[in-house]
């Protein structure tokens, strides 16, 4: 009796730290595991073609999208809130129709210096704090 109580106990302790741990993860792995899609940019909403939105996607150390016209990618590395990308990559396609929203998305892409996520909603800062780009999961 006592064998099998034992065994019910560790058996159950197993599963609540697993699911517990599960959880953790997921709060802190959203920003991973999400297409970002953009919705604005300094504060202005990005009015183009749902086919045509800017998009990020964040996976270890890799960053991947797209900027309205053009295939991204790169680099980058989270310390806390802060973000730096590096080692930014571009197909070279023009777009007469999206691309002032790409040089735009592109340009402000370069001032981010922090992150945040708030309510579902995926936040880019410049050094002051300032939010710069707003993105929404898809």
């Amino acid at each position: 009796m006592k064998t099998n109580s034992l065994l019910f106990f560790v058996l159950m302790l197993t599963c609540c730290c697993s699911s517990v741990k599960s959880v953790e993860t997921n709060s802190k792995t959203s920003l991973f595991d999400t297409k970002w899609i953009v919705k604005t940019i300094n504060g202005e909403k990005v009015k183009i073609a749902k086919e045509s939105m800017p998009y990020l996607q964040f996976s270890d150390g890799t960053l991947i999208g797209y900027s309205a016209c053009n295939r991204i990618n790169g680099a980058y590395t989270i310390d806390k809130e802060s973000i730096v990308f590096d080692r930014m990559l571009s197909t070279k396609m023009y777009c007469h129709e999206t691309q002032e929203i790409e040089q735009l998305f592109m340009q402000t892409l370069h001032k981010v210096k922090q992150w945040q996520i708030k309510k579902q909603t995926l936040q880019l800062l410049d050094e002051y704090k300032n939010v710069i780009i707003e993105l929404e999961q898809e």
